[in-house]
Protein backbone atom coordinates (compact mmCIF):
# COMPACT_ATOMS: atom_id res chain seq x y z
CA UNK A 1 0.00 0.00 0.00
CA UNK A 2 1.03 3.38 -1.05
CA UNK A 3 1.94 5.89 2.15
CA UNK A 4 -0.35 8.06 0.01
CA UNK A 5 -3.45 5.40 -0.10
CA UNK A 6 -2.69 4.91 4.11
CA UNK A 7 -3.22 8.01 4.98
CA UNK A 8 -6.15 8.77 3.06
CA UNK A 9 -7.74 5.85 4.49
CA UNK A 10 -6.48 6.93 8.22
CA UNK A 11 -7.73 10.34 7.57
CA UNK A 12 -11.10 9.41 6.16
CA UNK A 13 -11.37 6.88 9.51
CA UNK A 14 -10.82 9.74 11.81
CA UNK A 15 -7.96 8.00 12.79
CA UNK A 16 -5.40 10.40 14.60
CA UNK A 17 -1.87 9.40 12.81
CA UNK A 18 0.21 12.63 14.30
CA UNK A 19 -0.88 11.51 17.64
CA UNK A 20 0.71 8.44 16.58
CA UNK A 21 3.70 9.62 15.23
CA UNK A 22 4.58 12.01 17.92
CA UNK A 23 3.76 9.13 20.37
CA UNK A 24 6.28 6.56 18.56
CA UNK A 25 8.83 9.50 18.33
CA UNK A 26 8.99 10.07 21.84
CA UNK A 27 9.09 6.69 22.50
CA UNK A 28 12.16 6.94 20.34
CA UNK A 29 13.99 9.52 21.76
CA UNK A 30 13.77 8.11 25.66
CA UNK A 31 15.78 4.73 24.21
CA UNK A 32 18.31 6.64 22.13
CA UNK A 33 19.81 10.06 21.37
CA UNK A 34 17.82 12.62 19.81
CA UNK A 35 20.58 13.46 17.76
CA UNK A 36 20.70 9.81 16.54
CA UNK A 37 17.04 9.74 16.08
CA UNK A 38 17.47 13.17 13.79
CA UNK A 39 20.10 11.97 11.76
CA UNK A 40 18.36 8.64 11.40
CA UNK A 41 14.65 9.94 10.57
CA UNK A 42 15.65 13.34 8.65
CA UNK A 43 14.23 15.32 11.42
CA UNK A 44 16.34 18.40 13.07
CA UNK A 45 17.96 17.90 16.07
CA UNK A 46 15.92 20.75 17.71
CA UNK A 47 12.57 18.92 16.95
CA UNK A 48 13.75 15.60 18.25
CA UNK A 49 15.34 17.12 21.51
CA UNK A 50 11.82 19.14 21.62
CA UNK A 51 10.35 15.75 21.95
CA UNK A 52 12.56 14.20 24.28
CA UNK A 53 12.09 16.98 26.62
CA UNK A 54 8.56 17.18 26.70
CA UNK A 55 8.77 12.79 27.21
CA UNK A 56 10.50 13.96 30.45
CA UNK A 57 13.83 12.49 29.16
CA UNK A 58 16.50 15.52 27.72
CA UNK A 59 19.51 14.26 26.90
CA UNK A 60 21.59 16.83 28.41
CA UNK A 61 23.90 14.39 30.49
CA UNK A 62 24.36 12.07 27.42
CA UNK A 63 27.93 12.88 26.89
CA UNK A 64 28.86 12.16 30.42
CA UNK A 65 27.39 8.31 30.24
CA UNK A 66 28.96 8.03 26.48
CA UNK A 67 32.30 7.19 28.42
CA UNK A 68 33.76 3.77 29.63
CA UNK A 69 36.40 2.97 31.34
CA UNK A 70 38.27 6.12 30.48
CA UNK A 71 37.63 5.72 26.64
CA UNK A 72 35.25 8.11 24.48
CA UNK A 73 32.88 6.10 23.01
CA UNK A 74 31.83 6.72 18.96
CA UNK A 75 28.17 7.47 18.32
CA UNK A 76 27.79 6.66 14.73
Amino acid sequence: MAPATLHKALWNSDIPIRRGRNSALRDLVLEMPPALVAKALGYSPLATELHAAQAGRPWAGYASIRRYHGKQLPIF
